[in-house]
């Protein structure tokens, strides 16, 4: 496994991705529903109930693309006991971005954040780190970590060209009410 720490919790695993390639395609059929705002990208959920046969291929691709890195993510800054929120499968086309935004907030107490990055055939679209001053343009393949919180608000930046594909994931500590209770085990 190949990182790089761009700052102190912010962690980028090269190449991670598996099947890359075979995910980009699946991901291009998939319907994204248009959000605009602050959000001006297109979305699409894999929920736990999921019975598209396209997003249970996908699902699988980036489970198993993830683990050893989020293992050694939470390992180095002791983050275990953290549950998934769903994957978010997000396309941002020509002129679309994401403006200046923390991933935790009172109705999201997330504590992880992760980007995979699937492919790089676009311009524009970095991703900034507003308070770190630190722009980075990923790589395809990369998976990037960090915390969700204020002090790592971030934006992605206007695409110029070209459609830009990746996968988001947020992990939110458990709680007693994620506990099952005494007796119903």
């Amino acid at each position: 496994m190949i990182k790089e720490e761009l700052s102190p919790g912010i962690v980028v695993y090269k190449e991670a991705i598996k099947d890359r390639t075979y995910l980009l395609d699946l991901m291009k059929k998939v319907k994204y529903d248009e959000i605009g705002g602050a959000r001006d990208v297109g979305i699409c959920y894999i929920k736990d109930n999921s019975t598209d046969i396209n997003l249970l291929d996908i699902e699988e691709i980036l489970e198993a693309s993830l683990s050893e890195c989020l293992e050694d993510y939470q390992t180095k800054y002791t983050v275990d006991g953290v549950i998934p929120e769903d994957w978010q499968l997000v396309r941002y086309g020509e002129g679309q971005q994401f403006t200046t935004h923390l991933d935790e907030n009172y109705d999201n107490p997330r504590t992880i954040s992760l980007t995979m990055y699937i492919n790089d055939d676009y311009t524009g679209g970095e991703l900034e780190y507003v308070w770190f001053n630190k722009t980075y343009r990923p790589d395809p393949g990369d998976i990037i970590i960090f915390p969700s919180n204020y002090i790592f608000s971030h934006k992605v930046h206007k695409v110029l060209s070209g459609t830009r594909y990746v996968v988001v994931r947020f992990y939110k500590w458990k709680t007693l009410a994620d506990f099952p209770k005494k007796g119903t085990e």
